[in-house]
């Protein structure tokens, strides 16, 4: 159950997939604007399940940006296995975030609870260290997450992620199981996140994949 997450903003390790980790370079930063992002095109038959713009609080708009794998993970073995999604999405509010990625497995009810299993064991690191593409060291703590009862099993994490002359990067991590399916969210901007938008979208995500496939 763990996705990508730290790399073009440090969009920080997600937990989608449950067990890969990926950071986007800390640096340089993107520079184009985010609205002006293409939407993504469909490319698996879950993208019809995925949220969009409409689906989201006002100010998001679509973000392409890319996965950068994270090098020399080290205290959470978890983290570094991967599991490529289905189908993903990614949104901002501006060229420094916040951030919201979205990322659907479509596993099979053995395959999603293991992916569930992972994410809990993720939440017993407590701390874990890596290097973004870049180089960058950085140091990522595990705290436990809010929100549960969604879907029929939901792990909620929250990462805060520290790089040498960076903010801290606080991501809301949580991945939710639906049946065979599994919907993570990763929510994360250079400043506290808003758990309300965590929660709302998430809620959302499911709801919509509900009706979707």
């Amino acid at each position: 159950m763990v996705g990508r997450g730290l790399g073009v903003v440090l969009c920080c390790v997600l937990l989608s997939g449950c067990a890969l980790r990926e950071l986007p370079d800390l640096v340089p930063l993107p520079t184009a604007a985010v609205p002006a992002a293409a939407a993504p095109s469909p490319s698996t038959a879950l993208q019809a399940a995925l949220l969009t713009v409409a689906d989201l609080p006002p100010g998001f708009g679509y973000f392409d940006g890319p996965d950068t794998p994270a090098q020399n993970v080290q205290g959470c073995p978890d983290i570094t296995a991967e599991v490529p999604p289905d189908a993903r999405t990614q949104f901002a509010t501006g060229v420094s975030g916040p951030f919201l990625r979205l990322a659907l497995y479509q596993r099979g009810v053995p395959g999603a609870r293991e992916q569930l299993r992972t994410a809990r064991r993720v939440s017993l690191c407590a701390t874990f260290t890596a290097r973004d593409a870049n180089g960058t060291p950085l140091t990522t703590t595990v705290e436990p997450g809010v929100l549960e009862g969604i879907g029929d099993e939901t792990v909620a994490l929250r990462f805060v992620t520290t790089a040498p002359g960076l903010p801290p990067y606080y991501s809301d991590e949580v991945t939710v199981r639906s049946a065979g399916l599994v919907i993570h969210l990763a929510h994360g901007s250079f400043s506290p996140v808003d758990t309300k938008i965590t929660e709302a979208v998430v809620r959302a995500a499911v709801a919509k994949t509900q009706g979707n496939t």
